[in-house]
């Protein structure tokens, strides 16, 4: 384990008898969510016609991903596809921390960075078809 990561992860508690270091980047991966969400918040409202039903069927979800789990399940699917990706970033950048906690640091900013895109690309458009 590096020097970085017992630094940061100082503290630890006992789960089933193990002793686990606590969560690092734990700030990080909380804007993380917090973008995604309003990911999901935004992309929903669209989908459904952000308040106008002449608009619904306007607009689509452009990742494949995201709209095959749309399409078959509906939200809820959306709303798993959307959850399991941010556990999935989540747990690699804590995997990644146990060695190297700037590259996760890092790799965490940018998919923040990348969601919050998306969310001002959709208010973009929202407020240009609005």
């Amino acid at each position: 384990m590096s020097s970085d990561f017992k630094a940061l992860a100082v503290r630890t508690r006992d789960f089933a008898g193990v002793r686990l270091p606590s969560v690092v980047l734990l700030s990080e991966t909380w804007f993380f969510c917090l973008a995604s969400g309003l990911d999901y918040l935004i992309t929903k409202h669209m989908l459904t016609g952000f308040g106008s039903a002449a608009r619904i069927g306007q607009v689509v979800e452009v990742n494949p991903l995201a709209r095959y789990c749309l399409e078959s399940w509906g939200f809820d699917g959306l709303m798993a596809f959307k959850v399991g990706l941010v556990t999935l970033v989540a747990l690699v950048c804590q995997l990644i921390a146990r060695q190297r906690v700037e590259v996760a640091r890092r790799l965490m900013i940018f998919a923040t960075s990348a969601a919050l895109l998306v969310v001002l690309y959709s208010v973009r458009l929202m407020i240009q078809h609005g």
